[in-house]
């Protein structure tokens, strides 16, 4: 797809939002709009709202397949609606703030904290919640300890091996900073380019990550040099990894390990210990659908939603 054509669909693309949002809109109701990214975020976000929305009209989604779409159809539709906190959007933070990007202020804009809505499902909790939820053991199994201590070792090496990719990607960035799309990470799998212990949960990269990432972006023709690598990783503190690891290679992780340590469980089990099933294949692309609604809410989310809720 050439540049131009790439823009025509964008284009597109928002004209069949705002035109969908149009056709569904109706004003003095309590109707409430929600615009999204991708198909993955209403997993995310849905349970929470529909919490607050049974009091109110109907719930309508749209998929914007974008950030940059998600902003232009605010920019389009907040002259047409009579009250703006029935129309929330919602949008992740990625890198902005280390390209120097501004985050929107209006108040029916919600923006992560972390890089993305991926971040806040790979955690401590979620992993309680897999132990007492979905494979139904008790907190008192000393497995459970067990558990959590490889996953902190297996996030500090997936952290050192993700920590240059990212620089890699945020150099890139930088290049094209009136481009946001010139690099599109849509086609990489970070769960393929890594190799996980199965007995000490430890992350390191597979040989040929690199070629593999360059070749997945369509990136051969724009070289970023070692120095330039190591340059942008001083930027990245391990100790705030979720503010810029990309929340998809999180999750590529995240169900790795998930995979690894349920099958250490099951090879080491002794006579008596209880038997360890999961009934479900958590994967990258699952990860949302499986633990969103039962993760803590985020507090930045249910005071962004408790403010616009209020206002309608």
């Amino acid at each position: 797809m050439s540049r131009v054509q790439f823009l025509r669909s964008k284009r597109n693309i928002l004209q069949a939002v705002v035109h969908r949002f149009l056709l569904k809109y109706r004003s003095g109701t309590k109707d409430i709009y929600l615009f999204f990214e991708g198909k993955d975020d209403p997993s995310f976000y849905l349970p929470e709202i529909r919490k607050r929305s049974l009091s109110y009209g109907e719930v309508h989604t749209f998929q914007c397949e974008g950030k940059s779409i998600v902003l232009a159809a605010h920019s389009k539709i907040s002259n047409r609606i009579d009250n703006k906190h029935r129309c929330l959007f919602f949008i992740d933070k990625d890198l902005d703030n280390y390209l120097g990007l501004k985050k929107p202020r209006h108040k029916n804009i919600f923006v992560t904290e972390p890089y993305s809505v991926e971040n806040y499902i790979c955690s401590d909790e979620t992993l309680h919640i897999l132990w007492t939820d979905l494979l139904h053991l008790p907190e008192s199994d000393p497995r459970l300890k067990t558990m959590m201590v490889k996953f902190a070792h297996s996030y500090e090496t997936y952290i050192k091996a993700v920590r240059p990719i990212m620089a890699w990607i945020l150099k890139h960035r930088e290049n094209y900073p009136n481009d946001r799309n010139k690099l599109n990470l849509s086609n990489v799998n970070f769960s393929q380019m890594i190799e996980i212990d199965p007995i000490t949960c430890r992350i390191r990269r597979k040989k040929g990550t690199y070629h593999q990432i360059i070749a997945a972006t369509n990136m051969q023709a724009n070289p970023i040099s070692i120095a330039e690598i190591k340059e942008k990783s001083r930027m990245l503190n391990p100790e705030y990894s979720k503010d810029w690891g990309r929340g998809k290679f999180e999750a590529g992780w995240f169900a790795s390990f998930i995979d690894k340590i349920i099958a250490y469980f099951q090879t080491t089990r002794t006579a008596h210990e209880s038997k360890i099933s999961l009934r479900l294949n958590i994967t990258p692309q699952n990860i949302l659908d499986v633990f969103s609604g039962r993760i803590t809410c985020p507090h930045s989310l249910v005071s962004f939603l408790d403010y616009n809720f209020a206002k309608i």
